[in-house]
């Protein structure tokens, strides 16, 4: 990812813990990069919308070969996206929406 630090000007950690879930959206015709914290406790317009997009982004259940080529086992109890949003939410992590151009990186800095 030096690509991604040389851009930012941020250098980035091996590991860390979870800081942040961003929902992104690379447009190269939106006018100005917007950063929006979205706050899944306490508005359940954020709530929602995160839980859409995740439920988006899933791989499907009934598609093992994700997990088996990983040499994991099939997940017979797949993770509550709901339970995840409100776990994460109250362990600190923070939600943002991210929009930006993919020749204007700015804006991520406010992130990191």
């Amino acid at each position: 990812m030096s690509w991604f630090t040389n851009a930012v000007d941020v250098r980035f950690a091996a590991e860390a813990e979870l800081g942040v879930i961003a929902l992104s959206r690379v447009d190269p015709t939106l006018d100005e990069p917007s950063l929006r914290e979205l706050n899944p406790l306490h508005d359940q317009r954020d709530h929602d919308e995160i839980v859409a997009v995740l439920l988006s982004e899933q791989f499907d259940t009934s598609e093992p070969s994700f997990l088996q080529w990983h040499g994991l086992a099939l997940d017979k109890d797949p993770i509550d996206v709901e339970d995840l949003v409100q776990g994460c939410a109250r362990s600190g992590v923070r939600f943002v929406a991210l929009s930006l151009r993919p020749s204007d990186l700015s804006v991520l800095r406010d992130l990191l």
